[in-house]
């Protein structure tokens, strides 16, 4: 038996399961779409304990003069009932400084509960500066 063979058959041997977890920020971005490009993405989470995942689609468009508006669709799941929160967003570059790679950007998301009582509308409000 060759010394690889052996080695494989102890690593398999002596192996444990084991489980990991990767968890994904969303941050906003200095990124502006162009006018007429549209983006779209599609969050997916799931707890394995409680057999249970969470869905986020999204999706943003550029609308010229360095502005991006797009609606996050937050609060989907499965099993169990979902808080769906439809969450339109706008976000401006104010300042693109160019050749210099400084930007200033501001942005706002609204959450708005789609189910009566699930819970109070919000605003919320990113400023980002940034150079690359």
């Amino acid at each position: 038996m060759s010394r690889y063979l052996v080695f494989a058959l102890l690593i398999t041997a002596f192996s444990v399961p084991a489980l990991a977890q990767e968890t994904i920020f969303n941050v906003p971005s200095g990124d502006i779409l162009d006018k007429g490009k549209v983006y779209g993405e599609f969050d997916f989470s799931y707890l394995w304990d409680a057999s249970a995942g969470t869905y986020t689609p999204r999706v943003g468009a550029g609308i010229g003069h360095r502005v991006e508006a797009g609606m996050n669709v937050n609060g989907i799941s499965s099993p169990g009932p979902s808080q769906t929160t439809p969450t339109p967003t706008i976000k401006w570059k104010a300042y693109d400084g160019g050749k210099n790679g400084w930007a200033f950007m501001l942005g706002d998301d609204v959450f708005i509960p789609a189910r009566i009582g699930a819970t109070t509308p919000a605003i919320t409000s990113t400023v980002n500066l940034r150079k690359p």
